[in-house]
């Protein structure tokens, strides 16, 4: 990282054998969002108005690292007032609060006027929650978010949108349809309120077989048979 430009004035006083990962993260997060700033500030409109849904991404991550630190009774790992600035500029989150929360009913109030608030109000209330049920509804939320932009975009740039989050999506899908069921044994309706309700080159008929397929023999089957497969060789169970 020290010789790469856009990195070297973040670690140019960094001593090699010391620095440690939670150490890394406290400084390549916050040139992250120096680098959407400058984004930001050079764009027109349009495009910021992109920016502006895009920015959801960092709003998640962000939660996503609180959350853990709340259910697991631990204190954050990172320092928040470092992107204060950041977020209230594009963000109603109150990172503050968010970040000294102890409990998880702390944490939601604390999320009171914003999209997430309804999102895990009723997570939070019911037993037996856990961090993979609050990490999945706030990713759904993204990744639905950003594929019903694409109806506002040019037809360009929503043909790049597309490309973009389409495969990544099916991809999703198709890697938590596998662990379902190879890993959980989870039913095909438990399997289907899991799935982000997105088809690119995964249609519907295709994702409906993969769920409901009787053993994972017949799941690989119907695997070869897909547009993926077709397009890659290695695109196999064993390799997923």
């Amino acid at each position: 990282l020290k010789r790469q430009p856009a990195y070297e004035d973040l670690f140019s006083d960094v001593d090699d054998q010391s620095f440690h990962r939670s150490a890394i993260e406290q400084r390549l997060l916050p040139s992250k969002y120096r680098d959407f700033t400058k984004l930001y500030r050079f764009s027109r409109v349009s495009q910021r108005k992109f920016l502006d849904l895009y920015f959801l991404h960092y709003e998640i991550a962000i939660l996503k690292r609180c959350l853990r630190c709340v259910l697991d009774h631990r204190n954050p790992d990172l320092d928040l007032s470092l992107f204060q600035e950041f977020f209230e500029k594009h963000s109603h989150l109150n990172l503050m609060a968010l970040s000294s929360a102890q409990t998880i009913q702390d944490f939601v109030s604390n999320l009171g006027g914003t999209v997430f608030y309804d999102l895990l109000a009723d997570l939070a209330e019911t037993p037996g929650t856990t961090l993979f049920d609050y990490e999945l509804k706030m990713d759904l939320l993204y990744f639905k978010t950003m594929w019903k932009q694409a109806s506002y975009l040019s037809k360009k740039e929503a043909e790049i949108l597309t490309q973009c989050f389409g495969s990544k999506l099916d991809l999703l899908n198709i890697q938590w349809i596998y662990r379902s069921k190879r890993y959980y044994h989870m039913t095909s309706a438990q399997i289907y309120a899991l799935l982000i309700p997105v088809h690119h080159r995964l249609k519907k008929d295709v994702v409906k077989a993969l769920v409901e397929a009787e053993n994972m023999s017949a799941f690989s089957q119907l695997l070869e048979q897909t547009y993926y497969a077709k397009r890659y060789d290695s695109f196999k169970v064993d390799t997923l």
